[in-house]
């Protein structure tokens, strides 16, 4: 995209703006505005100058806008956890079967957060396939 450094913010708000007014399903919502992000990613100053103008739209649109990127925010929060907890069960199990790293990718923000803390009870993969049972009996 050919946009001027100094129009990066404010077109990313615009984007953001406009998708807000559109009322779309929540996933073609995350799918666009996962774009625009990808697309429009700001520096710190660009990222100032974007909080400021949006502080200036009115409350009523700030508010939509901010849903967006607060969704962008606890996705990436999310990826980051689970990233962080395969990395941990791969230090202290080794390499772990295709199958176990599906079934922890399919956890819950909250399943992820329990697992976190519970990865240095673990011995062997058996430990957390017992681990992964017990969650899908709760």
């Amino acid at each position: 995209m050919q946009i001027a450094p100094e129009d990066r913010p404010r077109v990313k708000l615009e984007c953001l703006r406009m998708l807000a007014t559109l009322q779309l399903d929540p996933a073609r919502t995350q799918l666009i505005s996962g774009f625009v992000d990808t697309y429009l990613r700001l520096n710190e100053a660009e990222k100032t100058i974007f909080q400021q103008d949006l502080e200036n739209i009115g409350l009523a649109q700030e508010e939509k806008v901010m849903k967006i990127v607060t969704s962008w925010m606890e996705e990436g929060r999310v990826e980051e956890r689970l990233a962080l907890v395969l990395r941990l069960l791969r230090r202290q199990l080794g390499d772990i079967s295709p199958q176990l790293v599906t079934q922890v990718e399919s956890l819950s923000s909250e399943q992820l957060d329990v697992l976190f803390d519970a990865v240095f009870d673990f011995q062997t993969e058996t430990d957390l396939e017992q681990w992964l049972e017990s969650q899908s009996n709760n």
